[in-house]
């Protein structure tokens, strides 16, 4: 009785009925620590209620649910839930007018851009309860992470709408030439727990390693770009503190986050249902890789239903060590990054970035695949003082190897200061020069 009355309570804050900080905290916290069928009752409760208001007020999701002859109510079960359309991206270029809740044009809304990583920027439009639920839910992570004093938290996350009211956003670029101020306002200011792209956060690593500064950091948040294993033991080696990994995408917010364990990320529960499905759009257990497919609770702008973010990724099964009860994911990368090689086939990006991490992540910081056409490729990292030079060919061949490629296909093998970053400043693991 007291589970479900808990769970009564959490569901009434966290759909808008009893908003505020306080009551959103305690919601989220109470929510991750739920047994998984209780927990699980919860979400599909806030999935029936966004479909019913899919129903009502959006026309794309109406036809879907007349054409497959399902009502909101119908809804009890994951698997019920399979039946529905997974959503691409692609939706985004078309008539996206299909998909906003009817009587838009007088809501109030707040609206946002992708970097474009996955392919095309694109736009997007929130109601204006999602972000402050997502600012709720980052606040969280960085309390199981340690962190009780937000003031004491800043981050170079300052063109990201939902973190910038957390803590304190520093534009990095305004002090990148004069790193030893930036030093200085971290000490002075008493923060202890920083966050930033690892692009960001590998130029000040390098800078404090050089000057033997320390920051007296309880930890290290990284988002916005893959964060690779060689990447982490340097920054932690640097910083001399754990280094935390929070993945999240613009239409979203954060979709999970580690905790101190550093096993696997743990899923924003309260707020949206994330699934790993099949082909088929079926959902999956346990280990296997799939899609990631996610359903948000709280944009009633625009819903987003069982929507692909291309990514792929697989379930960690056992429990945390941490005390959340939150369901774990590991993220694997890409799923839309493909090199086109001079058969015609097309090999995973991500089978490249494994083996690099496996057989070389401690010899370079950053890696960046670099395709300017069928028959030539680019390899360019970072390397550290230890990477040897007579590794080239090795490298080279071994992917030629890993790849089934005969001579038609040329490798170069580029060691770089510095790697290519986007308008946004991301720094991409994949750069695709064909068809521009």
């Amino acid at each position: 009785m007291r589970r479900k009355l808990k769970s009564s309570l959490a569901h009434s804050i966290l759909s808008g009925r009893l908003r505020s900080e306080f009551f959103d905290l305690w919601a989220i916290d109470s929510i991750s620590r739920m047994e998984r069928e209780e927990l699980l009752h919860y979400q599909m409760r806030r999935i029936r209620d966004i479909l019913s208001y899919a129903y009502e007020r959006v026309s794309y999701w109406k036809a879907v649910m007349d054409a497959l002859h399902i009502k909101p109510k119908d809804i009890q079960t994951v698997e019920d839930f399979d039946r529905f359309p997974v959503m691409a991206r692609d939706i985004f270029y078309y008539d996206k007018y299909t998909y906003y809740a009817d009587g838009w044009e007088k809501m109030k809304y707040f609206q946002a851009s992708t970097s474009g990583s996955t392919g095309r920027p694109i736009t997007i439009f929130t109601s204006t309860n999602s972000p402050e639920i997502r600012l709720n839910t980052n606040k969280h992570f960085l309390y199981v992470c340690g962190l009780s004093n937000l003031a004491r938290f800043t981050h170079f996350f300052w063109t990201i709408q939902n973190f910038r009211r957390l803590g304190t956003a520093i534009d990095f670029f305004a002090y990148r030439n004069d790193l030893g101020r930036l030093c200085q306002i971290l000490r002075e200011k008493g923060y202890r727990a920083i966050g930033g792209p690892p692009s960001i956060l590998i130029l000040l690593a390098d800078y404090i390693k050089e000057k033997r500064l320390s920051l007296s950091l309880k930890f290290v948040q990284s988002g916005a770009e893959y964060l690779s294993p060689a990447t982490r033991r340097d920054l932690e080696e640097s910083f001399q503190c754990p280094v935390y990994d929070r993945y999240g995408c613009t239409e979203l917010g954060t979709i999970a986050h580690e905790c101190r364990m550093q096993i696997g990320a743990h899923v924003s529960v309260s707020n949206m249902l994330v699934q790993i499905v099949d082909e088929s759009g079926k959902s999956i257990s346990g280990r296997a890789s799939g899609r990631i497919v996610i359903t948000s609770f709280d944009n009633i702008f625009m819903p987003l239903i069982r929507y692909k973010i291309g990514d792929i990724g697989y379930w960690i099964d056992s429990e945390c060590e941490c005390g959340l009860r939150t369901p774990r994911i590991f993220f694997e990368g890409r799923s839309l990054h493909f090199l086109e090689l001079p058969d015609g086939r097309k090999y995973p990006v991500l089978e490249i970035v494994g083996f690099m991490s496996r057989w070389y992540g401690g010899y370079m910081k950053r890696l960046q695949i670099i395709q300017e056409s069928h028959h030539s490729i680019r390899l360019c990292f970072v390397p550290t003082h230890l990477y040897d030079e007579r590794w080239d060919g090795l490298i080279t061949r071994s992917l030629m190897e890993l790849m089934d490629c005969d001579g038609e296909l040329t490798i170069h093998i580029e060691k770089k200061a510095a790697l290519l970053e986007m308008q946004s400043g991301k720094i991409p693991v994949f750069i695709s020069l064909l068809n521009k």
